[in-house]
């Protein structure tokens, strides 16, 4: 971590580990998004095994906030959260790398790994353009992001786009919203704060993946915003001609000898 740190200039804004294999008793509790939701069914689910004396589980409800997903909706993971996804990025990049890879080796392979993935968004954007554009509607905004975001998160984005329109808006005060799915009577109701410039929503779908979430697309959609903030779109999940460049250099120690290693990204 303090190398890590020195290199950076700063620690990372999350870290994600595997999961305690103990923890998939609990799978259907850690998906909760709502922290209320999930105080309710712990307690239910408690009851109903008669678990309260259980230490295990008490160990669990101890740690909560590192392992149920409300606790932490409002920081960037990138919407990586679950061993499954952990283990998808360490099988990748065995491909490049082993467990008898030194350090050094590690550093150069890093820079394979990058390449095979803009390799790969490559031959995505290739195919988009011989296959003609993936857009599904005449929608400003669903255009814009497409021209800006990798494949990845734009098809994110769409998931998004396209519920949008199932979204209605029962309650509207000034730069306050509120929305709900049109089908359910009963369904959950998310709040959207909008003033023109800054928006907000609190199912903080934007705060952890890095994406609009469709209860906000429903109000640009409602307020005829034709154009979203570049503030909210992420240079995470921007393609690389909208990349800034940044040199990085490190010195490494390898059989007792120091060899400097730079990329520029």
């Amino acid at each position: 971590m303090k190398a890590f740190v020195t290199l950076m200039k700063k620690p990372p804004k999350t870290i994600i580990t595997d999961q305690d294999p103990r923890m998939t008793q609990a799978i259907v509790l850690y998906k909760l998004d709502n922290i209320h939701d999930f105080e309710e069914e712990w307690i239910t689910i408690v009851f109903k095994y008669n678990l309260e004396a259980n230490k295990h589980i008490k160990g669990l409800y101890e740690i909560k906030q590192y392992w149920v997903s409300a606790y932490f909706r409002g920081h960037f993971f990138g919407g990586m959260t679950t061993t499954g996804r952990s283990e998808s990025i360490n099988g990748f990049l065995k491909r490049f790398t082993s467990s008898r890879s030194c350090l050094t080796q590690l550093f150069k392979q890093v820079d394979v790994v990058i390449e095979d993935i803009r390799q790969q968004q490559l031959h995505h954007t290739t195919l988009d353009t011989y296959r003609g554009s993936s857009l599904r509607s005449l929608s400003p905004l669903e255009e814009q992001v497409y021209n800006i975001f990798t494949r990845f998160a734009f098809k994110k984005f769409q998931e998004e786009f396209e519920s949008a329109t199932q979204y209605k808006i029962c309650e509207e005060n000034h730069e306050e919203f509120t929305v709900k799915y049109y089908k359910k009577q009963d369904s959950e109701k998310h709040k959207v704060f909008w003033d023109g410039d800054a928006v907000g929503c609190s199912c903080k779908h934007f705060e952890f993946w890095g994406i609009l979430c469709r209860h906000v697309l429903t109000i640009f959609l409602h307020k005829n915003c034709f154009e979203i903030p570049m503030s909210y779109l992420p240079l995470r999940w921007c393609r690389d001609e909208f990349q800034r460049p940044v040199e990085v250099n490190m010195m490494v120690s390898e059989g007792g000898q120091c060899g400097e290693w730079s990329r520029l990204n």
